[in-house]
């Protein structure tokens, strides 16, 4: 089930019991359980990192379980307070503990008796204790109903709430479960997550969690491994006030991938009551060498996601850009960049991909990529916009922007999960001719969630129709390969229009070329030749053709 209505009021009993829930303020019995992926968890251990911990007790076969469960009021708080909350990271937890010691794991799956899936989708602890375990937890936490929701605090002190909204959780715990001293690194940035230089000043939000006023905190902050830098913050910040710490520039030694890790301790001179929010990493790429030239080409064969030296942008830390296996533009592979907004559940949410950097100067440049799309409904749809960035990602200049049936490519709305068909791709081409006095372009892919469907963008390629240099060589809509599958063999044919050296080369789906053939004493005009396809193993394939600066490709399958 995707869409769930609002939720309906309502508990179904667990047994006729004396027992009535525990009363506000008691002290929560310590528990060690196992949950579905194997791991050991237990309740004091966690409560002693100074986290709150929020006690989901239902039975897979209770209707207001179920419905409770699907107003993802649970599931949108850990996003939110869990170990990657988006809003105070490792401040909570939750667990979700199966109250009827007869429950299988099937029926938790959405086999069999119950009321749904509960595992799809739940990013917290699932527990499902069989007796005696689950008579003494029940016993324990006085389980009557179903479901039975509770805070516990990290001084082990146990809150009823009853099918609360993430809202009312928060409440609660803000309440209840304050300590003096607690300092929170909400964000840590470099003004933009690239830098094209070989420093970066980072930008610290801190936030006071505690119940006293901050007037003082240490921040140390690291790039990678190397060594760690100290900022003492002075000033005056209320209870949950944030404020933002400019930090000195650190260096940066390399071009590529890094991480910056940030880390607030002694507020006001006194130890921190809740360590387990104090750190912050954040990912970011350093682009001070030269940017590439055209043609740039990004089919998605390889299993490496992101591309190297693209950045990932992924704010709440939930679902966000990742590599399907399931569909390729028109069918051509089974490969794409994928965006699985059918699961997800934060409406308003965006998730950023940016390409690493091309030099466009002395071109007539433009951008090309296939997308697949299909809205949900006329009111659940997701936004897909491009950027252009001329200044390291300081400034952003939409070149593209469509949603809903505008993006669509299905002709209509579809209510299940969507994998295109071959003739449900179209291609986009964006023309950055504007941009062809700059040396370092950066180009972004932004997705705006709406709770809809998935979304596929295959085939990449900022190209040139032209430039100061060698004209392209490869003459347009010539290339060609088939047969498309193939079994034994597979033809190439193009045609080129200077006599400078060309070569094509066959890569397998790891990016490793598993045929090459340089093309020698060669003119003008059509070019064919063979390759021979029965030794290798079924998959998907890429065929490269480059000639002078020139370089196009094609995706093929081996039967």
């Amino acid at each position: 089930m995707k869409k769930i209505a609002k939720i309906i009021a309502g508990i179904i009993l667990y047994s006729v019991s004396a027992f009535a829930q525990l009363t506000d303020g008691s002290t929560a019995q310590n528990f060690t359980m196992t949950d579905l992926n194997g791991t050991s968890w237990d309740l004091y251990t966690v409560l002693g990192q100074g986290k709150a911990v929020v006690i989901d007790v239902s039975a897979t076969w209770c209707g207001p379980c179920w419905n409770y469960h699907n107003s993802h009021a649970l599931e949108n708080f850990y996003a939110h307070y869990g170990p990657t909350g988006t809003v105070e990271a490792n401040r909570a937890t939750v667990f979700f503990v199966e109250g009827d010691a007869a429950t299988t794991a099937a029926q938790l799956n959405g086999q069999g008796t119950t009321q749904g899936n509960w595992v799809s989708g739940t990013p917290y602890p699932i527990f499902n204790p069989v007796n005696p375990a689950c008579s003494t937890f029940n016993t324990n936490y006085n389980i009557a109903f179903f479901p039975t929701v509770y805070l516990i605090c990290s001084d082990k002190k146990v809150y009823v709430l009853t099918q609360p909204s993430e809202a009312q959780i928060v409440a609660k715990m803000n309440a209840s479960c304050a300590s003096a001293f607690n300092l929170d690194v909400t964000s840590a940035t470099c003004q933009t997550n690239m830098t094209c230089t070989n420093t970066i000043s980072p930008v610290v939000t801190i936030k006071n969690n505690g119940q006293t006023t901050l007037t003082s905190c240490v921040v140390t902050y690291k790039v990678d491994n190397g060594s760690a830098q100290t900022f003492n913050w002075s000033g005056s910040l209320a209870t949950s006030a944030t404020t933002n710490a400019t930090l000195p520039s650190i260096a940066v030694a390399t071009p590529g991938s890094h991480t910056l890790t940030v880390t607030t301790s002694n507020p006001n001179g006194s130890a921190d009551q809740n360590t387990g929010n104090d750190t912050k990493i954040y990912n970011f790429v350093a682009h001070s060498g030269a940017a590439a030239v055209t043609p740039v080409t990004e089919g998605f064969t390889t299993t490496t996601f992101p591309t190297a030296g693209w950045l990932l942008n992924n704010p709440d830390g939930d679902i966000t850009w990742a590599r399907s296996t399931a569909a390729g533009g028109f069918a051509t592979s089974t490969n794409s960049m994928f965006y699985d907004a059918f699961n997800y559940g934060t409406v308003g949410a965006t998730d950023e991909m940016t390409m690493a950097p091309v030099d466009l100067t002395g071109t007539t440049p433009s951008l090309e990529f296939d997308v697949a799309y299909a809205p949900y409904s006329a009111t659940d749809f997701e936004k897909l916009e491009v950027f252009v960035s001329t200044d390291c990602g300081l400034n952003w200049i939409s070149v593209y922007n469509k949603q809903s049936t505008t993006l669509g490519t299905t002709g209509g709305v579809l209510t299940t999960a969507f994998v295109p068909t071959a003739a449900q791709w179209r291609k986009e081409t964006i023309s950055l001719a504007s941009y062809n006095t700059q040396n370092k372009v950066f180009v972004k892919f932004t997705v705006t969630n709406g709770y809809g469907n998935e979304l596929y963008i295959d085939n990449i390629n900022i190209k040139s129709s032209g430039s100061t240099g060698i004209e392209n060589t490869i003459v347009a809509n010539t290339f060609n390969v088939y047969p498309n599958p193939a079994k034994d063999f597979v033809m190439v044919s193009f045609s080129i229009d200077q006599v400078v050296p060309t070569t094509v080369n066959m890569y397998n789906a790891l990016g490793e070329i598993v045929s090459a053939t340089a093309l020698t004493n060669i003119s003008t005009g059509t070019q064919q030749l063979k390759f021979e396809t029965a030794h290798l193993p079924a998959g998907i394939y890429v065929i490269e053709v480059k000639s002078g600066n020139s370089s196009t490709s094609r995706k093929i399958s081996v039967n």
